[in-house]
């Protein structure tokens, strides 16, 4: 735990971004909204850079709060 391969700003958000979007993006599936393997890439990819952009947009918000 104490070895970091992923930086600090990238890390959480990865993390995050990648759960969370394989969740949306498999109950997407379930009900229909994406039905081709090339959909499902692309809504997941699109998905996943949304939650990276919305969760280290929040941290940076946090942090400059803290200052």
């Amino acid at each position: 735990m104490t070895w970091h391969i992923v930086p600090s700003n990238i890390g959480p958000a990865f993390q995050a971004g990648a759960w969370y979007t394989l969740g949306i993006a498999n109950a997407a599936v379930g009900i229909g909204l994406m039905a081709t393997y090339p959909q499902y890439l692309m809504g997941y990819a699109t998905l996943f850079v949304i939650f990276l952009l919305v969760i280290n947009g929040l941290m940076r918000y946090l942090k400059s709060r803290r200052t």
